[in-house]
């Protein structure tokens, strides 16, 4: 009897592989109590996902004290994480861009 065929490859599968190599992500997440558990949790599956896992449980002790503190920080009401390979993975976390003032206050 033949072998069962659990997966058939789609004929235009043309996305990119999963490499260190092209590790890049962004994610605007809310500032808020939740939000470094979900940067923690996303990091670790992106991490894992590109074969990553030297790096991982590092990277995500560094994501959610960074994640807490510009969650508690920022004057803003969103925080920017990225995710990105540059010889070695790195991962900026900065508040989002303040919003423009009201024209009312003279733009102070």
């Amino acid at each position: 009897m033949p072998a069962a065929v659990t997966v058939c490859p789609h004929p235009l599968d043309t996305r990119t592989p999963r490499v260190p190599e092209n590790l890049a992500y962004s994610l605007t997440l809310p500032a808020a109590l939740a939000s470094p558990a979900v940067a923690r949790c996303a990091a670790r599956t992106i991490l894992e996902a590109h074969a990553l896992h030297d790096v991982t449980a590092a990277a995500i002790q560094v994501i959610g004290e960074l994640a807490a503190c510009a969650c508690l920080f920022t004057p803003s009401d969103s925080v920017y994480l990225s995710l990105s390979r540059r010889g070695a993975a790195h991962q900026p976390l900065r508040r989002a861009p303040a919003p423009y003032p009201p024209p009312s206050r003279g733009g102070l």
